[in-house]
């Protein structure tokens, strides 16, 4: 299982999230991926389990997602 940056924030690094992409390694046998999304509210407060610390702050979950894409599209 795949998961996010914001679970990852949320548990306190107890469940990491890691760089994915798909890679074929026998590209002439059948692949098949069922990817599931889910994203809270975006009013949604993520505060971190266990509290704050200097790495992990609570956060709007919209806020969250602006930030990332705005990290994508910086120059």
């Amino acid at each position: 299982m795949n998961v996010g940056d914001l679970l990852e924030m949320w548990t306190g690094g107890v469940y990491i999230s890691s760089y994915h992409r798909v890679v074929i390694e026998e590209p002439t046998k059948e692949r098949l991926s069922l990817p599931f999304f889910h994203n809270p509210r975006s009013d949604a407060l993520v505060e971190p389990i266990g509290g704050a610390s200097e790495d992990s702050q609570a956060v709007r979950a919209g806020e969250w997602i602006l930030r990332k894409i705005d990290a994508i599209n910086a120059p």
